[in-house]
């Protein structure tokens, strides 16, 4: 009996331990002084997975002749009433990385999994996969089910690969951006329902988009996702949605932040197995929200917890102002509770100022007071 017990506590010592060199790294990266050289953020290369139960995601992202991801749908989900979801997202939807830039700038990112983590992470669904075709791959995919024929309102076109994929990424002058996207959507789905019916086929088209087409996906995870695609856009039953967003500046690509409340409604009745909970994004994630701090407070803490690999989402203002800032976590979560802690301590805050979150935080909720006075 007594070697069991001293087994136990020895076990309880060893997860103490592992637990308090977690939290303790985390301090020391948000604690280094001005003077020190930010760390690197660690840029992940695709590696291959395990195949997922449920019937999958794919972000499928269409370049413009600039190289710009003009075009993003997320595609899968199978609730019980329908066949698939596509969403649409903005072109100039800010996405932490965990830095923050525009969904459409991802392609030229160092880091191959921008848009899938970054998506995943800002909008807490889970993405299996992106798949990324410039004008020219767009055009070879289209010529490989020998054209598309959409409904263009007035009538129908028949479109060959180059004028469909002029149709799905162009923008005329004037032309509101919601216009392309509906016709990229439509291109899309068309070119779906043709993709070939065997695995053999559809391996065989991958290999002729060649390098015009990126994936974070190996072919082996690839081609069920695309298989489960194809057989939603054929029921002709798909749930169409486009992400609710807020407008924050204004410019040849509107930059724009997600409308919370309503993208998450959208998203749980549309990709309900897909959703992530707490400790599950991609990326540590830390709400932030102005509670009485000063601009100046407010920026150096958002850049300290990105350049320690964090994504940080905007939270706006908190109703009540803090003399003292407050850490929610969630408690039962060790992610939460050690990042959580740590910030804390990186603030100099005390031990109190960190609460359990009546909801359901991911991970932290980071309300910043007037208490700069507090940080060495």
């Amino acid at each position: 009996m007594s070697q069991t017990r001293g087994r136990r506590r020895g076990a309880v010592a060893l997860v103490i331990a592992v637990v308090a060199v977690a939290s303790a790294a985390i301090g020391i990266l948000l604690t280094r002084t001005s003077q020190e050289e930010p760390l690197p953020v660690p840029k992940p290369s695709p590696t291959a997975t395990a195949l997922p139960d449920r019937p999958g995601t794919v972000l499928l992202q269409l370049k413009d002749s600039a190289g710009k991801a003009v075009v993003n749908l997320l595609l899968g989900g199978e609730p019980a009433e329908h066949a698939g979801s596509s969403l649409t997202l903005p072109p100039g939807l800010l996405i932490p990385t965990p830095g923050v830039i525009p969904l459409e700038s991802t392609p030229e990112s160092a880091d191959t999994l921008a848009a899938k983590n970054g998506v995943s992470t800002l909008l807490l669904v889970r993405v299996d996969a992106t798949l990324t075709l410039d004008r020219l791959a767009l055009a070879g995919l289209v010529e490989s089910v020998h054209g598309i024929t959409i409904d263009a309102g007035l009538g129908t076109l028949t479109l060959d690969g180059v004028s469909a994929a002029d149709y799905a990424t162009s923008l005329k002058p004037g032309e509101d951006e919601s216009v392309r996207q509906e016709r990229a959507r439509a291109v899309i789905i068309q070119a779906l329902r043709g993709l070939p019916e065997t695995d053999e086929s559809m391996r065989q088209l991958l290999a002729s988009l060649g390098s015009l087409a990126r994936t974070t996906a190996t072919n082996d995870e690839l081609v069920p996702l695309l298989a489960q695609v194809h057989a939603d856009a054929l029921s002709g039953n798909m749930l169409k949605g486009d992400l609710p967003v807020t407008v924050v500046t204004s410019g040849a690509t509107d930059a724009v932040v997600v409308d919370d409340a309503a993208a998450r409604a959208m998203i749980e009745r549309i990709f309900p197995t897909d959703l992530l909970t707490t400790g599950e994004t991609p990326l540590p994630r830390v709400v932030l929200e102005s509670a009485g701090a000063s601009a100046g407070y407010l920026l150096k803490t958002r850049r300290d917890l990105t350049d320690s690999g964090i994504a940080v989402i905007d939270g706006g203002t908190s109703l009540i102002p803090l003399k003292v800032s407050r850490v929610l976590i969630s408690a039962g979560i060790p992610r939460s509770r050690d990042l959580g802690f740590s910030i804390a301590d990186s603030l100099s805050l005390p031990a109190s100022s960190v609460r359990a979150s009546d909801g359901a935080p991911v991970d932290v909720i980071l309300r910043l007071g007037a208490d700069e006075g507090l940080t060495p």
